[in-house]
């Protein structure tokens, strides 16, 4: 593959609500050590620094959180931390980053995108994978990862991959047959067993040029609008153009431009990945303490208990005769929730904010 510029954009604007009350506002999900003893998106540009460099990064993140992503990647120059003035989802988020890389380098240069929150434990399959998409994209296809389910999910969305692209045989670069929302669990089943539905990791790549031009031809008020917002994209520059921010149009990447591309092909993904959409998935990969509890933290105590999940800050968390049970501990806050029922803890969070009570937001 010929040489060329490459760039990483990081998605790191996330609320991570269903991780309440251990993410909050201001540092939510992808800036704590949910998995490991580093943030999620510490893990996530480490990844991506084999590829592009730390040069070669760029993290699209939003006002509150702006100064604590600078902290936590210091070797990432704060002109390339973009600070969106108000969430307006993905399509937004990736155009903004676009733009940007368009002002620096020419458009045949190659980008990915990554969000900042997910897991992978297997660097060297994920390298291997990339690495292979950035070659496809530089014939002009849009490279979406899809990884091949080890278990029927229904809290994913799936892609069904179509035949072989041609030029490549392996059988692992594909088109697209269709996007598909999360299914119910005997639908989940049978994609499984059909092989060739495979979960949307939400990551991509392609070159810039040609993804921008998509967005121009599926999403042109979108591409308008970001052009109108001119060329400053310093953190006081976007901020001070919040209310014409906050006009774009409020899509996703996958609904506004993906699903209708024909430019769209598929890396088939075998590296390990977990997108940890709420305590109970994260937990998985919390060590053992005994009788399938795990544990994070500080001293936990448990007597006749089972399938317990203990995040314990500074105290001792003691349990005593409960099963299946979620308990998150904080300086200020504490959850208790069957391991069942994680995924509602947005709901709960959605209720604070409706009571105002932001000191615990």
């Amino acid at each position: 593959m010929a040489e060329v510029n490459k760039y990483a954009c990081i998605m790191a604007g996330g609320l991570g609500k269903r991780f309440w009350p251990l993410s909050r506002r201001s540092r939510p999900k992808h800036l704590i050590p949910v998995v490991g003893e580093t943030s999620l998106l510490r893990q996530t540009a480490e990844r991506l620094v084999s590829h592009v460099g730390w040069s070669g990064i760029v993290v699209v993140t939003n006002a509150a959180q702006f100064h604590a992503v600078r902290e936590e990647l210091p070797e990432i120059d704060e002109g390339r931390i973009l600070a969106e003035p108000c969430g307006r989802n993905t399509a937004a988020c990736i155009g903004l980053c676009l733009r940007w890389i368009m002002g620096q380098d020419t458009g045949e240069s190659l980008v990915g995108f990554f969000p900042s929150d997910h897991l992978i434990p297997d660097r060297s399959g994920f390298t291997a994978c990339l690495s292979k998409a950035w070659e496809v994209a530089q014939s002009g296809n849009v490279i979406t990862f899809g990884i091949r389910p080890s278990r029927p999910e229904t809290g994913y969305g799936y892609i069904e991959a179509g035949d072989p692209l041609p030029g490549f045989d392996d059988g692992d670069i594909c088109h697209v047959r269709g996007f598909f929302e999360k299914p119910e669990l005997e639908t989940a089943k049978e994609w499984v067993r059909n092989g060739q539905f495979l979960w949307n990791s939400g990551m991509f790549v392609a070159k810039i040029r040609v993804l921008w031009q998509e967005i121009e031809r599926f999403l042109p008020s979108l591409a308008q609008g970001l052009v109108d917002l001119g060329d400053d994209f310093s953190y006081n520059g976007l901020q001070e153009k919040s209310v014409q921010y906050g006009r774009l149009p409020r899509i996703s990447i996958d609904y506004g431009v993906m699903e209708k591309s024909d430019l769209l092909a598929l890396v088939k993904a075998d590296f390990s990945w977990d997108d940890l959409g709420s305590w109970e998935a994260a937990s998985g990969y919390w060590p053992e303490v005994g009788n399938g509890n795990r544990a994070v933290g500080e001293e936990v105590a448990l007597i006749e208990c089972e399938g317990c999940r203990i995040s314990a800050a500074g105290i001792l968390v003691a349990l005593v005769g409960l099963k299946d049970v979620v308990v998150i501990q904080t300086d200020d806050a504490l959850l208790v929730c069957p391991r069942e029922r994680t995924q509602d803890v947005k709901r709960l969070v959605d209720q604070l904010e409706l009571e105002e009570k932001d000191r615990y937001l």
